[in-house]
């Protein structure tokens, strides 16, 4: 009889024991199902995309969930590192500047109130637009001075938000005399340049201009007397939505 008893108890023990390994799985199921359930809450299905009649903006989009009541976005442009952006749209879509350089998304639904966890974030290269030259520069003896010539800067253009032409205020120049292999320092200007140069100088003199996208006004530098550029009152779009220009090239044969 008395192994019956002992025989008993430890039925009784297994019995809990299954019984704690069942609801142990049934909790990991749960739980599972649970995290799938909150899986399928995060938006996939990404695409960002630049309309060529609307070329200002960046329209994201992604897979609807139905049961979403809205969504929040942040973003972050490379051209102004550490500037977070953040907004809440009720569709599986939204609009925004375009800025160059690359992109930085993620979107997070929100359900019943409740929001889930945001989307692994997404990145998008926007390609900077040009700055094209209307009018090219031109190089000139003056007509009044020996050995010394006119630069007659480029026009270039750039287009606004409001659709409007504005000309580029401030180009970069470089030159090389006849006697030198390199170009020298930068110098920076907003309206016409002249070059006096040394009688003795022969051969090609060349210059080289290209406008500028982050300059409105220039200053002297008060240990080298260089002029430099400075950054007050940059014009938005055209430092957010355009780069400098290539260079262009132009010479002069002095005799």
């Amino acid at each position: 009889m008395p192994t019956a008893k002992f025989s008993s108890k430890k039925k009784g023990k297994v019995i809990v024991i299954l019984i704690i390994a069942a609801l142990v799985v049934a909790g990991i199921v749960i739980g599972i199902l649970l995290w799938k359930g909150r899986q399928s809450y995060i938006p996939e299905g990404f695409s960002a995309d630049i309309d060529d009649q609307i070329k200002f903006y960046i329209t994201i989009t992604w897979e609807d969930i139905a049961e979403a009541e809205e969504y929040n976005v942040e973003y972050e442009y490379s051209l102004y590192s550490g500037q977070m952006h953040s907004q809440t749209v009720t569709s599986s879509e939204i609009t925004i500047d375009r800025k160059r350089g690359e992109l930085k998304y993620r979107v997070q639904s929100v359900i019943k109130g409740k929001a889930n966890p945001f989307s692994a974030w997404q990145s998008y290269a926007v390609a900077p637009m040009e700055l094209p030259f209307f009018i090219p520069p031109t190089l000139e003896p003056s007509e009044e001075l020996e050995n010394t010539f006119i630069l007659n800067l480029p026009i270039v253009v750039y287009e606004r938000y409001d659709k409007e032409l504005v000309a580029v205020p401030t180009f970069e120049i470089k030159d090389k005399l006849p006697s030198e292999t390199n170009f020298g320092q930068s110098i920076f200007r907003v309206i016409s340049h002249s070059y006096t140069l040394p009688a003795d100088e022969k051969g090609t003199f060349t210059v080289k201009v290209r406008a500028l996208n982050n300059t409105t006004f220039t200053a002297t530098d008060e240990k080298t007397g260089q002029l430099i550029p400075i950054t007050e009152n940059i014009p938005v779009e055209l430092y957010d939505l355009y780069e400098p220009s290539d260079w262009i090239e132009i010479s002069i044969e002095i005799e």
